[in-house]
């Protein structure tokens, strides 16, 4: 589910990133970064370049600097 947007800071400058609540994430869902993802215990920061992938045990499986290649 997508909760807002967000600025987050990256070397060289902010950018504007949407803001994920985990607990809505299904299996098979992917974000591309820049994104936040936040749960309770943790969050997620994905910078242009990143990726998140859930797989089908709800892991959050992180590609980081990756683009969109795998797609």
């Amino acid at each position: 589910m997508y909760c807002g947007p967000s600025n987050s800071a990256k070397p060289g400058g902010w950018h504007d990133a949407p803001v994920w609540g985990r607990k809505f994430l299904l299996a098979g869902n992917h974000i591309s970064g820049p994104a936040v993802i936040e749960e309770l215990s943790s969050t997620a920061l994905l910078h242009p370049g990143d990726y998140a992938t859930v797989d089908a045990y709800g892991n959050l499986l992180v590609s980081v600097g990756q683009g969109d290649s795998h797609a």
